[in-house]
């Protein structure tokens, strides 16, 4: 099971739109094994089901798959600020993408959804807090 989860992660697509839970492909790639030990619980019987909540809450023991993946883009966001300025994940993490935007409400990033999180932990700049 593990392997095919493995190879169906690396099918997808990076910089597509976030799903309905704001989980991204680069999120999935970048969590680790614990992010796939909790997914492999959402298998029944080698096929992928809509699980009640309180399913849910048996399966992870009260954790909350959200949380996990919110708390896991902290942690790497605070990684890559502490690392030096010469680092390419970092200066691509800083850098700012040039050329001219399409019209309409701007795409969110990955960046947005870090800000947001730290917005509700009462941070201001977590840049500097990193």
């Amino acid at each position: 099971m593990l392997e095919e989860l493995e190879k169906a992660i690396k099918q997808l697509k990076n910089n597509k739109a976030p799903g309905a839970g704001g989980l991204t492909a680069e999120l999935f790639k970048q969590g680790g094994i614990e992010l796939k030990n909790l997914m492999l619980k959402l298998i029944d019987k080698g096929e992928w089901r809509i699980r009640t909540n309180q399913e849910l809450y048996q399966l992870y023991d009260e954790k909350d798959i959200v949380k996990f993946c919110k708390l896991s883009r902290l942690r790497w966001a605070g990684h890559v600020m502490r690392q030096d300025d010469d680092d390419l994940a970092r200066r691509v993490l800083l850098s700012e993408p040039g050329g001219k935007r399409p019209r309409g409400r701007p795409r969110l990033c990955w960046e947005d959804g870090v800000k947001e999180a730290v917005a509700k932990l009462g941070c201001r700049n977590w840049t500097v807090a990193a």
